[in-house]
């Protein structure tokens, strides 16, 4: 296995940690910061989803075909775990809210990359790297 694809599988593990692992941590987050509402709890993945999906052109349709899939996880990556270890300071509800934002914005060129790195292998592999990038998600969905 080449090293980009391991760098890849593990960046796509990392934003999926960030999603799948809101589910697990939220009631226990949402009693430490005095007693979230569902609602409350809702709107952290709401916010990481709006980010992911606003900043999606930009990554995918333009800063991957500029750079390359390796710079983009590079740049994508590095800022997104800023964000994801900024997560674990936090000591107020908005804090919360800004960086799953944040997050949700950073880690959008993380999946496209991996999927353009995965793809570059040749055809008669792609679909096993394929099915790889996404059992990235099972060891977490476990969590619950």
């Amino acid at each position: 296995m080449d090293r980009g694809f391991v760098i890849a599988w593990s960046v796509s593990f990392l934003q999926l940690a960030v999603r799948l692992g809101w589910g697990v941590v939220s009631v226990a987050v949402a009693e430490f910061l005095g007693g979230l509402n569902s609602v409350q709890i809702g709107l952290v993945l709401t916010l990481f989803y709006i980010g992911y999906v606003a900043s999606s052109i930009p990554w995918g349709g333009v800063l991957i075909d500029r750079v390359g899939p390796s710079k983009s996880i590079l740049i994508s990556g590095t800022l997104s775990s800023v964000v994801i270890l900024m997560l674990f300071m936090v000591s107020s509800y908005v804090q919360i809210l800004i960086l799953y934002l944040a997050a949700g914005i950073l880690t959008a060129g993380l999946f496209p990359s991996a999927m353009k790195i995965a793809s570059y292998s040749g055809r008669e592999r792609v679909h096993g790297r394929v099915a790889l990038l996404e059992s990235a998600a099972p060891p977490l969905s476990s969590l619950h």
